[in-house]
């Protein structure tokens, strides 16, 4: 029993340290990428739901979706977009969900990217591991799995942390919840 209740105390302490992680970070003024990940394979845990500024373009062609991705107790996919940043380099920009498919094993429809020069800001997250005898097929993902993205994508990307948006300048009419 007491060792139970120590990993007790032990969890929450490790609930609290998150809960205050997201309320310093969450509403924080956004930052340049550059001050938050100094190299592309770069992740510190305390930058998670960091706000950060980026300016560049969507690669809408290289979209993929995120199987197994539930919200709301319905079944869906998130939306990957790379964006090619002013600079050259490429980061993973989480869109949102989309539902799943009424006849088939993807979305009926996924709203678009902006094109030409956008304004994004996004929360950071950390990449997700890759869980064996997970599959997807062409166009998907199982995870986020970002050195996996980076393979599929065939060039250099941040592969440290992604980015869950938050707003885009132009936004578009419709967007992933």
């Amino acid at each position: 029993c007491v060792g139970l209740a120590n990993w007790q105390l032990a969890r929450r302490e490790e609930a609290r340290t998150e809960i205050e992680r997201v309320a310093e970070n969450w509403d924080a003024a956004p930052v340049p990428l550059d001050e938050v990940l100094g190299s592309l394979d770069a992740w510190d845990p305390q930058a998670k739901w960091t706000p950060v500024a980026l300016t560049g373009e969507y690669l809408v062609d290289e979209q993929l979706l995120v199987r197994g991705r539930p919200y709301d107790d319905k079944p869906g996919f998130a939306v990957l977009v790379p964006f090619r940043l002013d600079d050259g380099s490429l980061f993973i920009v989480d869109r949102g969900w989309v539902p799943a498919g009424n006849e088939q094993d993807a979305p009926d429809a996924v709203p678009e990217a902006p094109t030409g020069p956008v304004s994004v800001v996004v929360r950071l997250k950390a990449g997700e591991p890759v869980v064996p005898g997970r599959s997807a097929p062409e166009g998907q993902v199982a995870t986020i799995n970002l050195p996996q993205v980076q393979d599929l994508l065939g060039e250099p990307i941040y592969t440290g942390a992604y980015g869950l948006l938050a707003s885009e300048d132009p936004a578009p009419a419709t967007r992933p919840a």
